[in-house]
């Protein structure tokens, strides 16, 4: 039997976590909403645990590439570059949550910063997308 990776019994360990204080915290205080967070961070860290237990090693994967074959269901996914944009986003819904809590006044505020980060996130990503996933390239190549 196949030993699961580092992380994924970590994630084991964080379900069990999940779960046993969200039964305990029910039965200690019958409180709805902290309940239903503390067992959906338990369920979702055991599916979590299991989709990194049921992938193939790495080492396994690392050899087979370096052989120039592919293993089944693998596949070579782009990591995107950094970017600020989806902070701003966020910071926008924030501000605007708070607009809806204090008042309208604020709402429009937040709405603007919304609006002002996903227009930057969407720029990113039309430049990731023209370049193949290299924004630098991309970049260089509009300002040229």
């Amino acid at each position: 039997m196949r030993h699961p990776s580092d992380e994924a019994v970590l994630f084991g360990r964080l379900a069990i976590f999940g779960l046993v204080v969200g039964v305990a915290y029910w039965f200690l205080t019958y409180e709805t909403a902290g309940t239903v967070l503390l067992i959906g961070f338990g369920v979702a860290s055991t599916v979590a645990s299991i989709s990194l237990w049921s992938k193939p090693p790495r080492s396994a994967v690392e050899a087979s590439l370096r052989s120039g074959t592919v293993p089944p269901g693998w596949r070579d996914e782009r990591i995107p570059a950094p970017a600020f944009a989806p902070v701003i986003v966020g910071a926008g819904v924030a501000i605007s949550a708070l607009g809806l809590a204090l008042g309208p006044l604020i709402l429009p505020v937040g709405i603007v910063v919304a609006l002002i980060g996903a227009r930057y996130w969407l720029e990113a990503a039309i430049l990731e997308a023209e370049a193949g996933g290299d924004t630098r390239q991309a970049a260089e190549e509009r300002e040229e």
